[in-house]
């Protein structure tokens, strides 16, 4: 190729493709930059969800950046290819300038790539350790604490719950409330839906001692001890708060609405006293006080002895001596 052609081939060509690859390069690299930054600051922390979020940044960028280093190769290939005729010619010069250019970025480009892709198997293998039998274990062991501290707060809750049922169908004793206290009472059988049950909390603890803890290093294992000793606690607290609202509701379906008193037998020989009845009527009288319907006895009583008075105003004075 003459030293004119090849001038204007590197000027118009590949000069402008080869800044255009550098301005590009220069991007990415900060791009890059960056990631990797917040990347390693993650990994020093050993933050596996900052870790997981900027490796997901930095493997949507290894696509673009690969991309460059394939551009560059390319780029450096077709300018290899080019041979001035004159050695010294100003073409000549610029080609070698270009050349090496070329060669440099490329060899930073490539050398790059190669870290980020360290980086990524950096990342990779400290999401793999995060997630290791000690990992597992220690948000077992958080699932464990959070859950019995739910849990107490859900029994104290039931316990309140159960305090004011007593209260309740104390009230509905002392009002002689019988239909009030029997709703009271089929209250107490919801307790047979209540979820987790002590036995149950009580199998899931003694689940997770005997399948963790051996996996723990040094330094946490004193840790889970002293934390054995106090779910152990808990776990007796939530036993001792049962029996007390299992005490409560024995009370409440023990509870009764004492009989109501039968009534006193009334002297017909009274009775017909305070009535106005003639002597000698007793057997009538005590006809009529047997009666279910009282008042229609009277009035039928009072009719048949011509009286001249209902029997309404018969209760009426049977009332006034506080005999009915």
């Amino acid at each position: 190729m003459s030293d004119a052609d090849l001038q204007r081939q590197i000027t118009s060509d590949l000069k402008p493709a080869a800044d255009a690859h550098f301005a590009a390069a220069d991007a990415a690299k900060q791009r890059m930059q960056q990631v990797v930054n917040v990347l390693s600051d993650a990994l020093r922390a050993q933050h596996s969800a900052a870790i997981q979020q900027h490796l997901k940044t930095l493997d949507g960028l290894m696509g673009d950046y690969a991309g460059l280093v394939t551009r560059g190769k390319t780029l450096a290939t077709r300018v290899g290819q080019l041979h001035p005729d004159d050695e010294r010619s100003p073409a000549a010069k610029l080609l070698t300038a270009l050349t090496l250019k070329l060669g440099d970025q490329q060899k930073k480009l490539e050398g790059n790539y190669a870290k980020l892709k360290e980086m990524q198997a950096m990342a990779n293998k400290a999401l793999g350790a995060a997630d290791s039998a000690a990992a597992r274990l220690n948000r077992l062991w958080a699932d464990m604490e959070a859950f019995l501290a739910t849990n107490v707060k859900l029994f104290d809750t039931r316990l309140a719950q159960s305090e004011a049922l007593r209260k309740a169908a104390e009230g509905a004793v002392a009002a002689q409330d019988a239909a009030d206290l029997a709703r009271i009472q089929a209250r107490c059988e919801d307790r047979k839906n209540w979820k987790p049950t002590v036995s149950e909390i009580n199998s899931r603890l003694i689940r997770f001692f005997a399948e963790n803890g051996k996996e723990l290093p040094e330094s946490l294992r004193e840790q889970f001890t002293r934390d054995r000793i106090k779910f152990n606690k808990t776990m007796e607290g939530l036993e001792a708060t049962d029996k007390k609202i299992d005490a409560l509701h024995k009370a409440v379906k023990a509870a009764k609405v004492a009989a109501a008193p039968a009534p006193k037998a009334i002297s017909p020989a009274k009775a017909a006293a305070a009535m106005g009845i003639p002597k000698g009527n007793d057997a009538r009288v005590k006809k009529a006080l047997d009666a279910s319907a009282l008042e229609a006895a009277l009035d039928a009583l009072a009719r048949e002895l011509k009286l001249g008075v209902s029997g309404r105003e018969l209760m009426n004075r049977l009332k006034k001596a506080k005999l009915i």
